[in-house]
């Protein structure tokens, strides 16, 4: 007796999960104007989650180029490919950069005229040097992302 495999048909599935991040955009959208505040801190949580991830495995993916051993030939591409989500992560930031002054008190003027120390880290603490630091982390790691991916395919 003989069986042939025939791979599943995802079609069903993709338009489900479509129809479903649809509707899941329309609410993240309707919380964002019911409750801005609450909004950011749950979308930063989201965004710290995945961001890591894709960090984690670049640091996996870097650590297992040093050593060259055969460990981690398995778990490569799984790697890699989580290292290819850091460009749209870096696109998703967007919203943290507009948020953060529900995010962070210190880009609030009230609430560092309040604390001295906060006044003293004022060249440190500001929404355009956080935002330039973000852009210099993000062109690191996708720099290197894109480097390590390619070596490998070499």
């Amino acid at each position: 007796m003989s069986t042939s495999f025939n791979p599943p048909s995802y079609g069903s599935f993709q338009r489900r999960a479509f129809i479903a991040g649809g509707v899941l955009l329309v609410l993240m959208l309707v919380a964002l104007f019911v409750n801005p505040a609450q909004f950011f801190r749950a979308y930063l949580i989201g965004w710290t989650f995945w961001t890591g991830l894709g960090v984690g495995c670049l640091a996996l993916l870097m650590l297992q180029h040093l050593t060259g051993g055969g460990w981690g030939l398995v778990i490569r591409r799984v790697l890699e490919a989580a290292t290819r989500t850091l460009p749209f992560m870096a696109v998703l930031f967007i919203p943290i950069i507009l948020g953060s002054h529900s995010l962070y008190p210190w880009t609030n003027p009230e609430e560092v005229a309040q604390h001295p120390a906060v006044q003293f880290k004022a060249g440190f603490l500001n929404v355009p040097f956080f935002t330039v630091r973000a852009i210099i982390y993000f062109g690191v790691w996708i720099t290197l992302a894109y480097f390590l991916n390619r070596w490998s395919l070499a």
